[in-house]
């Protein structure tokens, strides 16, 4: 399983990674001062059920809670706040074959503010993904063929 450039390997319950603020000292790069920390939490399958961004005090300042369906889709993820006030929830939709259909994400007000579909051809590959904000009234249509898409078969 990856995780931004992470690979992981292995039945993982917990990871931490942390940055830091680096500086030149005479030539060399020296690690400073704590920056962040993402602590991530896994469920028993290997999928990220958690994730919590925290400063160099360890005060949580985004917090996300994924959900997953019995194929292992994710369905809906949560954005939380600082103050565990939901900043936007996210929710996906799939077909029978486990195909993406949509993509709805609600305000803190659960107000719907934006959404996309996509459909596919008969083998199951992406062949269009429209794209709405509520908000900004803008739609956007893309085809298969506008980003290029190409299959070998």
């Amino acid at each position: 399983m990856a995780y931004g450039d992470m690979e992981i390997n292995g039945k993982v319950k917990y990871l931490e990674q942390s940055s830091y603020t680096v500086s030149e000292q005479n030539g060399e790069i020296v690690k400073d001062s704590l920056s962040s920390k993402l602590i991530l939490r896994f469920d028993s399958e290997g999928k990220i059920i958690e994730d919590n961004w925290c400063d160099y005090s360890w005060d949580i300042y985004l917090k996300n809670i994924f959900k997953y369906d019995f194929r292992g889709n994710k369905i809906e993820d949560i954005r939380f706040h600082s103050s565990n006030d939901i900043l936007y929830r996210t929710i996906y939709d799939y077909d029978t074959m486990g195909s993406k259909i949509s993509k709805k994400v609600y305000d803190s007000d659960n107000r719907l503010s934006s959404y996309e579909s996509y459909k596919y051809d008969s083998l199951g590959n992406l062949i269009e993904n429209t794209s709405q904000r509520q908000d900004l009234g803008i739609k956007e249509k893309l085809t298969g063929t506008s980003n290029n898409y190409s299959f070998d078969i």
